[in-house]
């Protein structure tokens, strides 16, 4: 694949320019950007050079991918060494024999057309993150507002269980005094009693003496 063609790739797969390189089945140390493969390219012309990108590392199936230069490339070096091929300025010079698919080929290869449409992804994806963003904090606010909500009946039903709960504390401090206040009475009923019986037995005592 040529540099266009990872570039393309980068952009499809939104991944970054981060690539092993390999030349000559030999992988480099370091990771390097599509630009800097190019250059190893550069000063390896006759090596085969492959990469393969960092997300793709981990696979143990993942196939290497031999990158190739443009054919634009090796006009323009040819051009510049031999100076065989010229392009001339006015499109009326052009012979016929070039068409319009050789001009294109031509051109320059470090093209910032992929640069552009990837700001234009990235500025595109901001956008959409944002928009997201703002409607994540909308639902938090319904969310914050629905529990508030719900909140009030739960805040009512826990002040009548207080009310409650101290209605029942109430009750049962009655309850005990009554009960304490019974009991109370319960002995002095029963003292009441033995002193009737000590008195009945004193009388019987007094009656029974009288009439010997």
């Amino acid at each position: 694949m040529t540099l266009k063609e990872l570039q393309q790739w980068m952009l499809n797969h939104d991944e970054e320019d981060s690539w092993w390189v390999a030349v000559d089945g030999e992988v480099q140390d370091n990771l390097a950007s599509l630009p800097d493969v190019s250059k190893v390219k550069e000063q390896f012309p006759a090596s085969q050079i492959s990469v393969l990108h960092i997300s793709n590392a981990d696979d143990e199936d993942a196939e290497w991918i031999i990158f190739e230069r443009d054919p634009s490339e090796f006009k323009l070096a040819k051009d510049k060494k031999g100076g065989s091929l010229k392009i001339p300025n006015t499109p009326t010079s052009i012979p016929d024999v070039v068409d319009a698919e050789e001009l294109e080929e031509e051109e320059d290869p470090v093209i910032l057309e992929p640069k552009t449409s990837g700001n234009v992804a990235s500025s595109e994806e901001f956008i959409a993150l944002q928009e997201e963003v703002d409607a994540l904090k909308q639902e938090v606010e319904s969310l914050k507002a629905l529990a508030n909500e719900l909140k009030k009946p739960i805040m009512e039903a826990h002040q009548v269980l207080e009310e409650r709960e101290k209605f029942l504390e109430i009750s049962e401090n009655s309850l005990f005094d009554k009960a304490q206040k019974q009991e109370v009475l319960q002995t002095e009923l029963e003292q009441l009693r033995e002193e009737l019986h000590e008195r009945e037995r004193v009388l019987n005592h007094r009656e029974k003496a009288s009439q010997r």
